[in-house]
């Protein structure tokens, strides 16, 4: 395939040499260029295997922030973790920028850097792409199909590749600002590049260094709608639906503490721990949820963080000479690190909490009442908001290391090898301050010093376990949880701690490959690639919160002995190794030129022999046709074999647990319910079927048009998946407690029993083999290149048009998701369309892009027996996005100036109001997968190339 850096974007297959609406390329461009999906260079041949292949310029046109988020505007990419993903908790960094492809998730699309596999930044093995160097890409290549035969396991969903610019001459770079229209989400972008051949260019050397920083939105309350607590209430049937409420609480929890136990039951304490009657509001549907109440609580203030902020310090270099005449030895490498600070979910929401008789925080009517009743203690359910006023951020740094080294030239005039060695360290920081469980548990349980030791009161309150441990808890301070507003700040400050946990991933790999065109047959040439790979991969995670040690509540009441260190984010220790040999092997066979019923047909054909140490060893192929009957028309389809190999964390993750707050449909609660989960030493690859068809036009009498359209159909088997708690619940529940993922909830009573008592005790989120993904459609991408005659100010005229139909998403828990939305984080359109023109002359260009979707079905996982329930409104509705970037071209001193001025959501389209079904106060209120939270945005600044 032919790729020029003047063009905006490059259609998706290469055009049998009848390029002629595009400019051309030096001569000695065109003969090296290799596009993702093969490791064959062939002239003229087109590719089976759809590419799309995106220019720098137009992805920077598209959105100035940095080269991700501008993918993630297209149709293919959908649910992609980044900066406005609803973050809550601190143990799942994706605070970065993971890309997903087709919606499968992240960890089946393969990232690469030149073609070569970039280690993982996450210990889900995943990629923060904002790592990689970006000013010196020059365009990146999305391969929509399985190509694990031709670059290895993860290639599930396709490849992204990143393409470097490794000749660049000159220097270029950028300096921008940009905020939004309600002035947040500030930030900026500084750059600079340069590089130069040496010793009459048998040598070149080049460099670049970047700084982006984005400030995000801290808070929820920072757009309209948080501040109403909108809830999803009902009960999702005909007869109940799901309608949208605002004000909406936890009917069991006060913000003061509501008694759950003993003979204040059902009674809230307010300001001086005096008791008073609870009202809850109106409760509707039957999932301890309610609207209007004026003393029940929910599980946040919403002060969580709607887009996290992002600093990212990008550098890399490279530097290659021709050591004899056709090889070239070369060097690169670089140093990244991303940093992210956000507010996470408030840890004010606890439920039986227990009070003990002689809590000198009690008043004397309620203590008098404990001691006629003989009643030790009784528990309180609490969410005061105050509490949450507390710093509870989360801060993760991630710095990446890379080394890459190799040799590439000519054997013979046809052939052609490459062997390199590549090193990758990669170091991933969490931290947050959070509620630690025995501090919290030592400061509740307070008592009078006097009354404690001698039976006579002296008013000096204090920790129970002082008295009882003596420096057991030094400095512990007491802790009034009796009335909303009784805690003091420094009792606040105490029990909390800081939780943290690293991971380090590291890669070395090995490879060789030779290619070329060994012999010439009656059609042309025919082109092989041979190589074998080898490549170690380690992981080891470290915690101060590792939930596998027991904790020591020595001198505590009321703690369970099975509880985490802290709240919410304990993560376990991971430790971990394995090694993958693979030898592969791939063929480009002319059948057919020229005949009378053939322009051309060509036959492509890829094989890859896999040993894991792990997991044993496994073959994928793919196979691929293409047949032009005249050069306008050309028709391709592939099949290919391809696996997902399970990660380090797979295998090897520690215990870990966590708090998070379940809607339990079974029982009716939402309460805080403790997850567990760990590495699975039995897991198998995922083994992944696609089939591709597709036909491209380039049409004689439309000079400068290129349309193709591929049908695909993905299945995976064997899909390793970690389900949530509440998508697990769900699940059991939607089966009628026959659905095996059932066994992985830990119940005091059987499933018959529907009870508040049945409760989880827990629930297992460790990773398993044995789910399965389906999803077809059709993928479209148009160009027209054009030129308007405007007598002396000649325009060029470039549009283009990406599109993405699902016929069918069959998600790992077997729900059918084409069209539908399950919660605010994740929704598949049936239809995602990108349209964009570029008008260009030689003093500016005018970018103005369109983004559209079709509405989703409002669905409720839990409910999947019956429909998914039954919701009003029926629909998310439909959306459509214009964005603008207006760039200037001033000359001189040899090279080009260009001040640029981009508008993201032009039209300042607000989000609409769609609430989640559960957890009022937590997240917010629209699909943060599809809509724009931030509005309309303005980035100015300017480019430079000399």
């Amino acid at each position: 395939m032919h790729a020029q850096e003047q063009s905006q974007t490059t259609t998706a297959v290469p055009d049998n040499g009848t390029d002629q609406q595009k400019p051309e390329l030096p001569q000695a461009e065109t003969d090296a260029i290799v596009v993702t999906g093969s490791r064959i260079t062939q002239h003229g041949y087109a590719m089976p295997t759809p590419v799309t292949v995106l220019t720098a310029q137009l992805l920077e046109q598209s959105a100035p922030s940095n080269l991700p988020d501008a993918l993630n505007k297209t149709p293919q990419f959908q649910n992609s973790l980044g900066q406005a993903t609803s973050l809550t908790n601190a143990d799942r960094p994706y605070s970065g920028n993971y890309l997903d492809l087709r919606g499968v998730g992240p960890v089946r699309a393969l990232v690469l850097l030149d073609g070569r596999r970039v280690p993982p930044t996450s210990y889900e093995g995943t990629v923060d792409t904002n790592l990689l160097p970006q000013l010196l890409v020059q365009r990146i290549d999305v391969v929509t199909a399985g190509a694990s035969a031709v670059y290895g396991s993860d290639a599930v969903s396709g490849v992204v590749n990143f393409v470097l610019d490794t000749k660049f001459n000159g220097v270029k770079g950028v300096a921008q600002r940009s905020v939004s229209q309600r002035g947040d989400n500030g930030g900026y972008r500084t750059g600079i590049a340069a590089g130069t051949g040496f010793a009459n260019d048998r040598g070149h050397v080049e460099f670049s260094v970047e700084r982006f920083v984005s400030d995000g939105i801290p808070s929820k309350k920072d757009r309209p709608g948080q501040s109403s607590d909108y809830l999803f209430l009902g009960s999702g049937t005909a007869a109940d639906p799901y309608k949208i409420y605002p004000n909406t609480n936890f009917s069991f929890v006060s913000r003061g503490g509501l008694a759950v136990s003993g003979p204040f039951a059902g009674q809230q304490f307010l300001p001086g721990g005096v008791l008073a009657p609870f009202n809850p509001g109106t409760i509707i549907g039957n999932r301890g949820l309610a609207t209007g109440g004026e003393d029940s609580a929910s599980s946040s203030n919403g002060n969580t963080v709607l887009s996290a902020s992002l600093k990212t310090l990008q550098s890399f270099g490279r530097l290659s000479y021709e050591i004899v005449d056709g090889v070239e030895a070369y060097v690169q490498g670089g140093y990244a690190e991303s940093r992210n600070h956000y507010n996470a979910l408030e840890d004010n929401f606890r439920v039986f909490i227990p009070i003990y008789s002689g809590n000198p925080y009690l008043s004397d009517a309620a203590q008098a009442q404990l001691t006629a009743t003989n009643t030790p203690s009784f528990t309180i359910n609490r969410a005061d908001d105050r509490v949450s006023n507390l710093d509870t951020y989360v801060d993760t740094v991630n710095r990446a290391y890379n080394l890459t080294a190799g040799f590439k030239g000519d054997i013979s005039p046809r052939l052609h090898f490459e062997a390199y060695y590549t090193h990758g360290d990669t170091k991933l920081k969490t931290r947050r301050n959070e509620s630690e469980n025995t501090r919290f548990f030592a400061a509740i349980d307070a008592v009078d010093q006097g009354e404690f030791q001698n039976n006579v009161a002296n008013g000096n309150i204090v920790c129970r376990v002082t008295l009882t441990n003596p420096g057991l808890y030094p400095g512990c301070t007491p802790l009034n949880l009796l009335g909303e507003g009784s805690s003091s700040p420094e009792a606040l400050a105490w029990q909390q701690g800081i939780t943290r946990f690293a991971v380090r991933n590291k890669l070395d790999e090995w490879n060789v490959n030779v290619g070329g065109d060994v012999v010439d047959l009656w059609a042309g040439p025919l082109a092989i690639n041979i190589g074998a790979d080898y490549r170690k991969q380690s992981l080891e995670q470290t915690s101060n919160a590792d939930p596998s040690i027991p904790l020591d509540i020595t001198g505590l009441r009321g703690i369970s002995p099975n509880a985490a260190r802290f709240v919410y984010t304990n993560v376990g220790v991971a430790n971990g190794s394995y090694n993958v040999k693979e030898v592969y092997g791939e063929f480009a066979l002319p059948l057919l030129r020229d005949a009378a019923f053939a322009k051309s047909l060509d036959l492509n054909g890829a094989i890859r022999y896999t040993d894991y140490s792990t997991s044993g060893s496994v073959v994928t192929w793919k196979a691929g046709l293409t047949y032009a009957p005249i050069p306008s028309i050309r028709f391709r389809g592939t099949v290919s074999r391809d696996i997902r190999a399970p990660t380090l964390y797979d295998f090897f993750a520690g215990r870990s647990f966590n708090s998070t707050v379940l809607n339990d449909r079974l029982t009716g609660v939402s309460g805080v319910a403790t997850t567990f989960g760990g590495g699975n030493l039995q897991l198998k690859p995922e083994i992944a079927k696609t089939y591709t068809a597709g036909v491209v036009l380039q049409p004689d009498f439309l000079p400068g048009f290129s349309l193709s359209a591929d049908y695909y159909d993905l299945t995976i088997r064997n899909a390793i998946t970690s389900l949530d708690a509440g998508t697990i619940a769900d699940t059991c529940f939607a089966s009628g407690g026959t659905d095996p993922v059932c066994s992985r909830i830990v119940r005091p009573f059987p499933t018959s029993n529907t009870t508040t008592a049945n409760f989880p005790t827990s629930v297992d989120v460790s990773p398993i083999n044995g789910a399965s993904l389906h999803t077809r459609g059709i993928d479209v991408d148009a160009s027209y290149d054009f030129n308007l005659d405007m007598g002396a100010t000649p325009v060029s005229v470039r549009l283009q048009g990406l599109a993405n139909y699902d016929l069918k998403f069959i998600s790992a828990t077997g729900a059918s998701q084409a069209g539908r939305t399950f919660d605010t984080t994740s929704a598949f359109p049936r239809m995602r369309l990108t349209m964009n023109a570029t008008l260009s002359t030689e003093h500016a260009d005018l970018f103005i892009q369109g983004r559209y979707f079709t509405r989703t079905k409002l669905s409720d996982l839990a409910l999947a027996g019956s429909g998914y329930g039954v919701f009003d409104p029926v629909h998310a509705p439909a959306a459509f996005y214009m964005d603008m970037t207006l760039t200037g071209h001033i000359g001189g001193l040899g090279g080009s100036i260009s001040p640029f001025i981009s508008v993201n959501n032009l039209l300042d389209k607000k989000p609409p109001l769609i609430p989640a079904v559960a957890n009022p106060g937590v997240t917010y209120p629209t699909i943060l997968a599809l809509y724009d939270v931030v509005g309309r945005a303005v980035t100015a600044g300017v480019r430079f190339k000399f």
